[in-house]
């Protein structure tokens, strides 16, 4: 199995992937400014609403004098073994009695080293993929595609529209609009359903179910263009 790079840019992504880390109380390592070493610590909660982080301070007292609004931590990960990596401004920190935290801004992307059987691109907000999941003859399901591999599909729907689904629920001949205004008509099996009621989507993960060559042809160059355009967009932001 291979690691592949992935950029994540999709808040409701970035948000999970860091409570997964909070949850599981992973050790996560920063760095700032010219100091070459990085310093263990943990999340400690995550304010989705204001998108900041706390993240428990160092004892390091070097740190605390040269920080100031606006600087900027590099910061590692690891979760079941999979390494991840971005780049949270500083905001503050905060003094109390028993320790000390520091709040931080959401980051904006992170790197995620993907360990996946095939790589999977993520769907940027300025390409858009839309996808049909027919359940009965009068019963369709709209969502947007989240992101895509030859081998499954993730796909943002409707909370209201997902409470009658079932993981391991095979939906035949789910339609999706590709960019170049063709349509691939594929089965899949849902595998995961997570639901965010605050927010009012529900992600399904899907795989795909005996995808003929012709399916399987369109789907890898469509990987291939997301993936090439989201480098060279990464490359002129850096």
């Amino acid at each position: 199995m291979q690691d592949h790079d992935q950029i994540v840019t999709l808040p409701s992504h970035i948000l999970g992937i860091l409570r997964r880390l909070q949850t599981n109380h992973a050790l996560v390592s920063i760095q700032h400014g010219g100091d070459a070493c990085f310093y263990p610590t943990i999340i400690l909660d995550i304010q989705s609403d204001e998108h900041t982080l706390l993240i428990d301070a160092t004892e390091n007292a070097d740190w605390h004098s040269q920080l100031s609004a606006g600087a900027v931590f590099h910061m590692l990960g690891r979760l079941s073994g999979i390494k991840i990596q971005c780049e949270v401004t500083f905001k503050e920190l905060i003094r109390e009695s028993i320790s000390s935290s520091y709040r931080v801004m959401m980051p904006q992307q992170l790197l995620y080293k993907q360990r996946r059987r095939h790589f999977r691109a993520v769907i940027e907000n300025n390409t858009s993929l839309s996808i049909n999941l027919p359940l009965s003859m009068k019963q369709h399901i709209k969502g947007q595609v989240v992101d895509i591999s030859v081998s499954g599909i993730c796909t943002r729907v409707d909370f209201s529209e997902a409470a009658s689904l079932a993981s391991e629920q095979a939906i035949r001949h789910a339609r999706i609009a590709l960019p170049d205004k063709q349509m691939l008509t594929c089965d899949l099996t849902l595998r995961s359903i997570r639901h965010y009621p605050e927010k009012g989507f529900s992600l399904l993960g899907g795989e795909f179910n005996q995808i003929q060559p012709q399916q399987q042809h369109h789907i890898e160059r469509l990987v291939a263009a997301l993936d090439r355009d989201q480098r060279r967009r990464n490359d002129i932001a850096i």
